[in-house]
């Protein structure tokens, strides 16, 4: 099971991503552009979709962020 602290620094990682790519400047622009995207915190993509699990046994790692990796 993913740990309170990694989970909060796996968030920290989406957060600061969607804060330079969107330039946004509040943390309830953040929330809001997850919600857009369909990216709950961490803690709830592994309790609803257990995905950390199903990512690491099947090795989808597109599965991960719910995103297609496109290869050039």
């Amino acid at each position: 099971m993913l740990s309170a602290s990694n989970s909060q620094c796996l968030d920290n990682c989406i957060n600061r991503v969607i804060y330079r790519i969107f330039s946004v400047t509040s943390r309830d622009d953040v929330w809001y552009a997850r919600s857009v995207f369909g990216l709950p915190s961490v803690r709830v993509m592994v309790e609803n979709n257990k995905f950390v699990d199903s990512v690491i046994n099947s090795g989808d790692y597109e599965g991960l962020f719910n995103v297609k990796i496109l290869n050039g």
